[in-house]
C-alpha cells in the first residue's frame, strides 16, 4: 500500500515536531541559544506545514479547475 505524498509529509512533519522537543528542552536548560533556537525552529515548521499544503493543494485545484474551464470554451468554439 502506497502512501500518498500528502500523508508523507505530513508524518515527517510529526517526527520532525517530536524530536524539537527534546532539542528546544535541552537548549533551555543548558542555555544554550543555538539549541534553542534550533528547537523553536524546527517545531515551527512542523507546526506551519499542515496549514500550508491545505493552502497549496487548494490553489491548485483552483488553477486545474480554470484550465478545465477553459478547454470547455475552447471545445464550444
Amino acid at each position: 500500500m502506497r502512501m500518498s505524498l500528502k500523508a508523507k509529509l505530513q508524518t515527517i512533519a510529526g517526527v520532525i515536531a517530536l524530536l524539537s522537543m527534546p532539542i528546544l528542552y535541552i537548549g533551555g536548560i543548558s542555555g544554550n541559544g543555538f539549541l534553542e533556537v534550533l528547537g523553536f525552529l524546527m517545531l515551527a515548521f512542523a507546526m506551519l506545514s499542515t496549514p500550508a499544503m491545505k493552502l497549496l493543494m487548494k490553489e491548485q485545484q483552483q488553477t486545474l479547475s480554470r484550465s478545465e474551464r477553459a478547454r470547455q470554451q475552447a471545445g464550444r468554439l
